[in-house]
């Protein structure tokens, strides 16, 4: 009997693992024969479930936006503008390690691509960011950029320094902004 393999699952098994090889060795320091091997299947089998090196790092990337995407679902309409900010600086709390592997891994793919301004994999990424934000709070694009500018900025902190901001400093400075 042929084996039952359940794609979404393995998807996203050779992700995880191009993840941490694509944060480990560079964008372009490791490829699908790489990736492939380190799994323990062909390469043939890698393009089975992603047609490009890009497509499977573009995977990864959304893997850390679903992240935030599935924090943003605990928000509701009914919530106060203040309740909606304490969750989302629980996941900030939480997002400081993840945005570490993110920044290290869009860093690593902006080598290897060139123009960041020009790359559709990261406009589309800043995009859904951006209507993350506009849609778990009820803002306005404007808004969602002054948050997304907020947070990022307080990440890059917390992941150079070491030492995250007080989430107190931090919602004070969003009400404002948000006021």
């Amino acid at each position: 009997m042929p084996k039952i393999v359940d794609h979404q699952q393995k998807k996203q098994q050779i992700a995880a693992v191009a993840t941490q090889l694509f944060i480990d060795k560079g964008y372009a320091g490791c490829g699908m024969r790489e990736i492939a091997a380190s799994l323990g299947i062909s390469k043939t089998q890698m393009y089975h479930y992603f047609a490009s090196k890009e497509v499977l790092f573009q995977y990864c990337i959304q893997g850390f936006l679903d992240a935030a995407s599935g924090y943003a679902l605990q928000l509701t309409p009914q919530q106060t503008l203040t309740e909606k900010l304490h969750i989302l600086l629980d996941y900030y709390d939480q997002a400081i390690p993840l945005f570490r592997q993110e920044l290290y891994l869009v860093m690593e793919y902006l080598r290897s691509a060139g123009n960041a301004a020009q790359d559709p994999l990261l406009a589309n990424y800043q995009h859904s960011l951006l209507q993350t934000f506009m849609h778990s709070l009820c803002i306005n694009s404007q808004q969602a950029i002054a948050v997304q500018q907020q947070l990022m900025g307080a990440m890059l902190i917390a992941v150079l320094g070491q030492t995250p901001l007080p989430k107190a400093a931090l919602h004070s400075s969003l009400m404002r902004l948000l006021a």
